[in-house]
């Protein structure tokens, strides 16, 4: 009799972290590259008012870390390019400017850093813009005559400018194999863990107010629901806490962890207060939620102390 007492809040603590956990891995995995850096030379030729000149130097790529905001993993890269034969202070990728006659001419060697570190996320990059590969890209603007060009380059267009690409050598993206590298949660999934804290919480509530078997003081009953406000509250609290205070997406790791980590806590005491009330111990139960609630009055504490001093 008394298993089968404890035996459905106990299924809906199970499927509620079961579902959390399930949602963390969903929602806020990340993954690491084997290869997280690279260099890639690459050469463009071309012509501009009769001149034959080459555009030459090394693109140094690296990873940049990685993030899943509901549910849509992306990866970061980050590129440096290095170029020969440039003087100091020049910007290599401006090939003409002619203040006086308000024209700009600027190439570059348009090389997506994630493609050609074999990020199979950025393998379509070209192919969205109807390109095969990578090719330079151009802007040119003659406010003089009305023209504005920036765009990969199009022959048709840019040779009545006398702009013309003779030779493109780029690299070819190298293999590369990603893992999975950790948890690292985002402030856009806090829908997520909300919406999973909201539904213990109710559910604890509703079969609070249903349960016929086991008579609840009042004392039990304003636990449960003040454990319902503190969980539901509990996230976009700590997290706008931690903004005031400068310690979210600060990169310490520890701070993420105590966000978004708080909410289930404060719902498992909760759950366990459900429990040991149904056994007919009324007085661990609260003493079980007192410990998920005392946490978040302690960092109201702080918060209100730091920001009076």
């Amino acid at each position: 009799m008394k298993s089968k007492k404890i035996l459905l809040p106990v299924i809906l603590v199970a499927i509620t972290f079961i579902a959390y956990i399930a949602a963390t891995f969903i929602f806020c995995y990340t993954t690491k590259p084997e290869v997280t850096e690279s260099e890639f030379p690459f050469s463009i030729t071309y012509e501009y008012k009769g001149e034959t000149q080459t555009l030459a130097g090394v693109m140094k790529c690296k990873f940049g870390g990685s993030s899943t905001v509901l549910g849509m993993h992306s990866r970061f890269w980050y590129s440096e390019a290095i170029y020969e034969n440039v003087k100091e202070d020049v910007d290599p990728n401006i090939i003409d400017s002619d203040p006086e006659l308000q024209l700009t001419f600027g190439l570059h060697p348009n090389m997506d850093p994630g493609y050609f570190m074999g990020d199979p996320l950025e393998s379509d990059h070209y192919i969205e813009y109807g390109l095969e590969g990578p090719y330079p890209f151009v802007d040119y603007y003659d406010y003089t005559n009305g023209i504005m060009i920036e765009s990969e380059y199009r022959e048709e267009v840019l040779a009545p400018l006398g702009i013309n690409i003779l030779d493109c050598s780029y690299p070819e993206p190298i293999e590369n194999n990603f893992s999975f590298s950790g948890i690292k949660f985002e402030a856009d999934n806090i829908t997520i863990f909300l919406a999973i804290t909201f539904l213990f919480l109710l559910l604890s509530l509703i079969f609070v107010r249903k349960d016929k078997e086991h008579t609840y003081s009042t004392l039990d009953k304003l636990g449960v629901a003040l454990g319902f406000v503190i969980g539901f509250i509990a996230i976009p609290f700590i997290y706008s806490m931690c903004m005031f205070l400068s310690l979210a997406e600060s990169g310490v790791a520890i701070v993420d962890y105590i966000i978004y980590s708080f909410a289930p806590f404060a719902t498992f005491c909760l759950a366990l207060s459900v429990i040991f009330r149904r056994k007919g111990f009324s007085k661990t139960g609260f003493f079980a939620q007192l410990i998920g609630i005392l946490p978040f009055v302690i960092f109201f504490v702080l918060a209100l102390f730091i920001e009076t001093y």
